[in-house]
């Protein structure tokens, strides 16, 4: 078992990354069997490059038909203490208030520990993977959702 070796190639970065390093692609490319069969990953929006945009990171992720790996970073203003985590969806986002995705969405979390949530059952967690709602609402919904009933991001 231990003599055999294993070689793989992880995706490369389109651009360079503020938050992933090649240490943190090696964990979400042996947890993610999408990352496995691709060779580029594309930089589709970073606010610190353009600035915050709701309306353009909507317009981005609703344009595209293709699985998706959201990265996010969480810092104090005084930058010591901060945390990575995200979430990758395996379907593509609908801008709408329904949810939709399915049990392949999982969300992580990168620093300060390594941790995958994946769902546990399918069945239980009434279809809640992930929605994007840019219109405006009356119920005070936040815009885009990420997970299931127990764990949910919203941003």
């Amino acid at each position: 078992f231990l003599s055999k070796s294993v070689r793989f190639q992880l995706p490369l970065l389109s651009d360079s990354s503020y938050i992933i390093d090649n240490e943190i692609m090696a964990m979400l490319y042996m947890s993610n069997p999408f990352l496995q069969t691709i060779s580029k990953l594309k930089l589709l929006y970073s606010n610190i490059l353009t600035g915050f945009n709701f309306k353009k990171i909507v317009e981005l992720i609703s344009e595209l038909e293709t699985p998706m790996l959201i990265l996010l970073k969480n810092e104090e203003k005084n930058h010591k203490n901060y945390a990575v985590f995200g979430g990758f969806s395996s379907e593509a986002w609908k801008n709408t208030a329904a949810y939709h995705g399915s049990a392949e969405n999982y969300l992580f979390s990168i620093y300060p520990t390594f941790r995958n949530y994946f769902v546990e059952n399918s069945e239980l967690a009434e279809k809640n993977y992930q929605y994007l709602w840019s219109t405006d609402n009356m119920h005070n919904v936040s815009p885009i959702g990420f997970g299931n009933k127990k764990i949910f991001i919203y941003c």
